[in-house]
């Protein structure tokens, strides 16, 4: 098996490709993947799936990330998530979710403190600000250290004799069976995959239907050490708002914020084993993408974090900006067979980490055995379902 693209679904699949019996060689075009694995601010929150297929494939992939968070030193932490409402309106909005049919299913529940209780009574993180009226705490989610991760998966391949990577090597040919290096190298195999990230123009190059796909410039950022506590990951509405679940509900959206023109600005914090905040994310669609990073957007992101935190966040100390590519129809994510012996797997936007496990598990089984879940057809993300 050969595999382009050395970041989460390249590493994945990588893995899955061994367990079923494969020799496999990973290329990446840097000397070590920097792209949306690296930057992401890793909370996988599979409870806000869209109902139907994408929750039934999330809890798959939540279960498999437990499984990876039992091996030693790996960087996956089983700490749930939890959405804070800062008024009535929102809680309101967390309570109906909670009569969900599925919110078992999702791993949650939900505590609302009335006006006249201390802030003590809604004591679920030592860091949420008094602002905070209701939490939706789901038990289902888990935050991984993607990059640390990274290494910790090609550690354990590295440990078989089947398995090599091969980083600073671009792809620029295919041809059956076989990939042509960026120093005119030729690699063959029996099969090849294709998980380029955003970034290959090869790979986009050669599909029947390219339209279907956009890109998504997504910024994210980081400060300083923070004294109080976050034991979990923490959103606002919005990022419910803006996941499959809230896409395939029609969930009122929040007041518009006239500072933002088109951006989207989706608020998660988490707080890293150094103490650390890391905190995303804003997303705009309207290309062309300037190459600088916008500070408007990165404004409103921490005055809505410092609001549900209370308190005054320590300064930023890194801000990054880099893409995405989505699937407009409806696919959890694109999987196109090139030839008979080329697959291009990819386009999943922020699911495509939290999913990761499960997509190579699909892709292994198209690949050897025809099997098929549907995920990669139009509309398999339930839009306009209940």
């Amino acid at each position: 098996m050969l595999i382009a693209g050395g970041g989460i679904l390249g590493t994945f699949h990588a893995m899955e490709a061994l367990e079923r019996g494969f020799s496999v060689t990973q290329f990446e075009a840097s000397a070590e993947p920097l792209s949306a694995t690296a930057r992401s601010p890793g909370a996988l929150a599979f409870s806000r799936a869209a109902p139907g297929l994408e929750l039934e494939l999330c809890v798959d992939a939540a279960a498999r990330w437990r499984r990876l968070a039992g091996e030693a030193g790996a960087p996956v932490r089983e700490l749930g998530s939890l959405v804070a409402a800062t008024d009535e309106r929102e809680a309101d909005q967390l309570e109906e979710l909670c009569r969900r049919s599925d919110a078992v299913q999702r791993g949650w529940s939900l505590t609302r403190r009335a006006g006249h209780e201390p802030r003590g009574s809604l004591e679920q993180d030592v860091a949420l600000g008094e602002s905070v009226v209701a939490t939706l705490h789901s038990d289902l989610d888990v935050v991984v250290e993607t990059r640390k991760l990274l290494e910790h998966l090609r550690g354990r391949m590295q440990r078989t004799e089947r398995y090599r990577f091969v980083g600073g090597v671009e792809i620029r040919d295919l041809g059956p069976g076989s990939f042509t290096d960026s120093t005119g190298r030729t690699h063959r195999g029996d099969l090849g995959l294709l998980c380029p990230g955003w970034r290959s123009d090869l790979a986009i190059s050669m599909l029947r239907q390219p339209s279907v796909l956009r890109s998504v410039r997504i910024q994210v950022l980081q400060t300083g050490r923070l004294r109080a506590t976050l034991h979990r990951p923490v959103s606002d509405v919005a990022a419910l708002v803006h996941s499959g679940l809230g896409r395939a509900t029609g969930m009122a959206s929040p007041p518009p914020d006239p500072r933002l023109g088109q951006t989207t600005v989706a608020l998660t914090c988490v707080q890293r084993r150094s103490r650390a905040l890391t905190i995303g994310e804003t997303r705009d669609h309207d290309e062309p993408f300037g190459f600088e990073v916008s500070q408007r957007p990165l404004q409103v992101l921490l005055e809505r974090a410092g609001k549900l935190l209370g308190v005054d966040l320590p300064p930023v100390t890194h801000q990054w900006a880099g893409q995405v590519r989505q699937c407009t129809d409806g696919r959890l994510w694109l999987r196109e067979d090139l030839d008979e012996t080329m697959t291009l797997v990819g386009c999943a936007d922020q699911r495509g980490i939290a999913l990761a496990p499960v997509i190579a598990a699909e892709t292994l089984d198209w690949v050897t055995e025809g099997r098929d879940s549907g995920a990669t057809h139009p509309g398999a993300d339930g839009a306009g379902t209940g």
